[in-house]
């Protein structure tokens, strides 16, 4: 048990690096009518507030693999993050916001480094809630795919493409448009209002790169 949760902490430490791999830029977007696209893009979120379970796998360029249980509500705008072990365990949990600002609840050592809070609670936000954007324009890349493109005060990009026969994806990129990372998804776009995704799969690129499959073990809305 002690040397799995040594090579837990070891691949999830990865989570705070999320610098952009190189040839992997931001692709010209061709110029089309929005057509309702943007309240399509955002389906990709669970609308409201939720608490989430998830079976958490993840991979790791260095060799690391291992399983834990994510814990995130989703209340905007803020949200939570806990990861428990399969015994229960809690090893990590922090509170994250709008503004960025995390506070950690508890972080078991190495869980405590520099830096790995606001990288594991990026990725979250990522995945639960609909990007703000200063600017926010709609088109098709060069593949001809539909996106939603949204610009971040602070230069960052994310593009939307909404959901393909219940496909969707999430690309991010940061101020130098390098692609930090890419999130997958399944959602049933013929539910309103949107429910949360059933299967994620989120890919960062940085020296040393790393993939988080979830899925989801329960899911509770919440007033």
């Amino acid at each position: 048990m002690r040397r799995s949760l040594h090579g837990l902490a070891a691949a999830l430490l990865l989570l705070a690096s999320c610098a952009p791999h190189a040839g992997r830029r931001l692709p010209e977007l061709i110029e089309a009518p929005a057509d309702g696209r943007r309240q399509r893009c955002e389906a990709v979120f669970p609308a409201g507030s939720w608490q989430l379970v998830h079976s958490l796998e993840f991979t790791s360029d260095g060799g690391f693999a291992g399983t834990v249980i994510g814990v995130t509500v989703v209340d905007p705008p803020d949200l939570s993050c806990a990861l428990v072990t399969v015994e229960g365990v809690t090893l990590f949990e922090a509170v994250g916001g709008s503004d960025e600002a995390v506070t950690v609840e508890r972080a078991v050592p190495p869980f405590d480094r520099p830096g790995f809070a606001a990288g594991l609670l990026a990725d979250v936000w990522a995945m639960f809630v609909a990007p703000a954007g200063r600017e926010v324009t709609f088109g098709l890349l060069p593949d001809g795919h539909p996106v939603c493109r949204y610009l971040a005060e602070d230069g960052r990009v994310t593009d939307i493409a909404p959901p393909v026969e219940d496909s969707w994806q999430i690309r991010g990129y940061d101020a130098d448009y390098g692609l930090q990372r890419v999130i997958k998804g399944h959602v049933d776009h013929q539910r309103s209002p949107p429910e949360p995704a059933r299967y994620l799969e989120l890919s960062a690129f940085s020296p040393a790169e790393y993939t988080l499959k979830m899925k989801l073990i329960d899911a509770l809305q919440l007033p």
